[in-house]
């Protein structure tokens, strides 16, 4: 039997409203070639009973967190291609698979396609990503896993998701893809996904172990030096101080020796 080009997954437990949402928007999707599969660690809601009305697979068993959670999806999903979209995140339009699976016609060798996001508490926010994941924005920048297309292949050669981290596993994953395995990938220039805040990292008390988890994930993947320059860039809070200097042709001059003998893209 042919596997899928995409799988699509969504980790549930207890939140029977935005699973359905969510799934609404899978449910839709004017493309055909895909499956969708809800990992679920033991709702007492009617989760797993909405969702099998809807006629989703869904596979019932205890985790230890939702990085837990959706590794084990990971291992039953037959997908290619992997997006993970929590329960009460959408996808924008009805064309969002089809619009990926273009991408992956187009060239067959990438392995992580990704668009923009649009936050949901302020409804015409839209957080755009940029095009190409140099070195210094993935040392700066999130990209919120709602919004990927990750091949499984890839997440197995990163070894999946670290449950030591709580919250930043998935951050962790793509730092390794893009910079250890420099994956090709594509990005799609409008936003595909809304992006329902409100969960476990976005809580107050979770901002010290965000920010502790954030230095193991970029100790583990920049150098010293690295982290010496990215580290000052970042604090930087005034833009145009921080455009002055990087556009500095000494301070540039400094920087693009270092990475010449990295054969890699630092700057956007």
């Amino acid at each position: 039997m042919k596997k899928p080009l995409i799988s699509v997954i969504t980790v549930t437990l207890n939140c029977s409203q935005d699973a359905v949402a969510t799934a609404r928007t899978v449910l839709s999707q004017e493309f055909a070639d895909y499956e969708y599969l809800v990992k679920d660690g033991g709702s007492t809601d009617g989760t797993i009973e909405a969702m099998k009305e809807m006629g989703i697979r869904v596979v019932v068993q205890p985790d230890t967190g939702i990085y837990d959670a959706m590794n084990q999806a990971l291992a039953l999903c037959q997908g290619e291609y992997v997006c993970f979209l929590n329960a009460g995140d959408n996808f924008l339009y009805t064309q969002v698979l089809k619009d990926v699976a273009e991408c992956i016609a187009k060239d067959p060798e990438v392995s992580f396609v990704w668009g923009d996001v649009r936050d949901m508490r302020f409804k015409h926010r839209i957080i755009k990503y940029s095009s190409k994941l140099t070195r210094y924005y993935m040392y700066r920048s999130v990209i919120t896993h709602q919004a990927w297309f990750l091949k499984k292949d890839a997440y197995l050669h990163c070894g999946g998701f670290d449950t030591s981290f709580i919250y930043q596993a998935d951050h962790d994953v793509l730092v390794k893809a893009i910079l250890k395995h420099k994956i090709a990938y594509h990005h799609i220039d409008r936003p595909v996904v809304e992006y329902k805040y409100g969960g476990q990292s976005d809580l107050p008390q979770a901002a010290e172990r965000l920010k502790a988890e954030r230095k193991i994930i970029l100790r583990k993947n920049f150098s010293s030096t690295e982290h010496l320059f990215f580290g000052f860039l970042f604090s930087l809070r005034m833009a145009p101080l921080k455009g002055m200097l990087i556009r500095n042709k000494s301070f540039r001059r400094l920087l693009d020796l270092y990475y010449s003998a990295k054969n890699t893209i630092l700057w956007h």
